[in-house]
């Protein structure tokens, strides 16, 4: 059974250079129809798990306007077109960000942050021997407070509610996974 919608039309609403708001009117495979599906369309992004070699994770800490508070998440942020692979993209992220680099790094898959509305997918790059060896390269918007916490306390900030962002929580379990899998904890 294919589960496909066909789209009959589709008309952009909104048009950014950080996002896009497309209706589209849908024939369902059932034989019903949805008039007006409103679908996001972004850019994907790369997130990145990267540990110390004290085996602190390197976090960041920053306002997000969108729910008006500030968050303890991974570093990341949107895959450029000028980024040759998503690796690239994560890595160039995680510096101007973090002032950091990385001795040794690896993809470990793509994921769907909110398949139901939006289009973009994200990258989770892992990385060990990360260090702060430069400044960070901030856009002007961008306030962001670099941390470097104890693997197993990550984990404790998740359960006590001080981490709260699902992509961050679901790389964290993904990364240390793949980090042991690896050899790298």
């Amino acid at each position: 059974m294919s589960g496909a919608w066909k789209i009959r039309a589709s008309r952009y609403l909104l048009r950014t250079p950080y996002l896009n708001l497309r209706r589209d009117a849908c024939d369902l495979p059932g034989g019903g129809h949805i008039a007006d599906y409103y679908v996001v369309e972004e850019a994907d992004y790369g997130m990145v798990f990267a540990l110390t070699a004290a085996q602190e994770v390197v976090m960041v800490r920053q306002y997000k306007h969108g729910i008006g508070t500030m968050m303890l998440e991974l570093p990341a942020g949107y895959i450029d077109p000028s980024d040759e692979d998503p690796a690239a993209g994560c890595l160039r992220e995680f510096r101007e960000e973090t002032g950091c680099t990385v001795a040794w790094h690896q993809m470990v898959g793509t994921h769907a942050r909110h398949p139901t509305r939006n289009t973009n997918q994200g990258h989770l790059l892992v990385a060990t021997g990360a260090k702060r060896d430069g400044a960070q390269s901030l856009d002007a918007n961008e306030a962001i407070e670099v941390l470097f916490v104890p693997l197993d306390a990550a984990f404790e900030k998740i359960h006590r509610g001080e981490i709260t962002a699902v992509g961050t929580i679901a790389c964290l379990y993904l990364g240390r996974d793949a980090l042991a899998r690896a050899g790298r904890l």
